[in-house]
C-alpha cells in the first residue's frame, strides 16, 4: 500500500487532536514550525547562489525575506508558550547543518561562486547567538526537549504529533525525489543528444539538468 502523505496525516491528526491533546491547535501549530525549517533552508540555499558581490537590488531581497521569516519564528515560539501552557522553553540541537555534497550544485556552473567557509562578513552567518540571521536561527520544536516527569504529560503527545508529520513529510520527499530523478534522466538523456545538434539547445538542456539538480537536492535536504 502506499504510503501516507503528510496531508493525509495531517487530517487524521487534526481530527483527533481534540480527543489526543484537549485542545484543538498544535497539530497547525507544528506544520508551521516544519514550513520554517523548510524556508530556512530555502533561503540558505538562494543565499548560497548569490553573487560573491551581490548587488544592493539582491541583499535587500535577502534581508526582507529574513525580516519575514524572523517574524514567523518569533510568532511560532510565542504559540508555543501557549500550546505547553507557559513552560519555559530551551534551546534545542542548534540548527541542523546543511550537507555539502548536497548545496555544491547551488555554487557549481554559470554565476554560482565557489563554496568556501563562511567568514566574518558572510552573508550566511552560522553564528548560534541570539542574534542569528533567521535562516540559521534555532526553532524550539517538542522532539528537542528533554524527557522530564513534569513535562512528558505536555511534551509527549506533542513530540508524538511531530513525529507522524515528519513521517508523512519524509513520504512526500521519497515520492518527489522519485519524480525528479525521472525529470533528471529525460532531461540527462536529452543532452546528450543536444551536444551533437545545436548549441542552443545544449545551453539549454544544462540550464534544465541544473535545475532538476538543484531539486533532487532540495528534496534530499528535506527527507534528511
Amino acid at each position: 500500500s502506499k504510503a501516507p502523505t503528510m496531508a493525509e496525516i495531517r487530517l487524521r491528526l487534526t481530527e483527533n487532536e481534540l480527543s489526543t491533546n484537549g485542545r484543538t491547535g498544535s497539530v497547525a501549530w507544528l506544520i508551521e514550525g516544519i514550513n520554517i525549517e523548510n524556508a530556512q533552508d530555502a533561503l540558505r540555499s538562494s543565499i548560497r547562489q548569490q553573487s560573491e558581490d551581490p548587488t544592493a537590488s539582491q541583499r535587500i531581497i535577502i534581508e526582507e525575506k529574513r525580516q519575514k521569516l524572523l517574524s514567523r519564528i518569533n510568532k511560532f515560539h510565542k504559540t508555543a508558550m501557549v500550546i505547553t501552557n507557559g513552560m519555559e522553553l530551551e534551546g534545542g540541537e542548534g540548527l541542523q547543518q546543511d550537507d555539502p555534497e548536497l548545496c555544491l550544485e547551488e555554487a557549481d556552473g554559470y554565476n554560482f561562486p565557489e563554496i568556501e567557509d563562511p567568514g566574518e562578513d558572510s552573508i550566511l552567518d552560522l553564528g548560534d547567538d541570539a542574534d542569528s540571521p533567521a535562516e540559521v536561527a534555532e526553532l524550539w520544536m517538542p522532539s528537542w526537549e528533554a524527557s522530564d516527569v513534569i513535562m512528558d504529560d505536555i511534551i509527549m503527545p506533542l513530540r508524538q504529533e511531530e513525529l507522524e508529520l515528519l513521517k508523512g513529510q519524509a513520504n512526500d520527499c521519497l515520492e518527489k525525489l522519485r519524480q525528479a530523478l525521472g525529470d533528471r534522466s529525460v532531461v540527462f538523456r536529452e543532452k546528450l543528444h543536444s551536444n551533437k545538434s545545436v548549441h542552443h539547445q545544449g545551453t539549454r538542456s544544462t540550464k534544465e539538468l541544473q535545475k532538476t539538480t538543484l531539486a533532487i537536492n532540495k528534496h534530499a535536504r528535506e527527507y534528511r
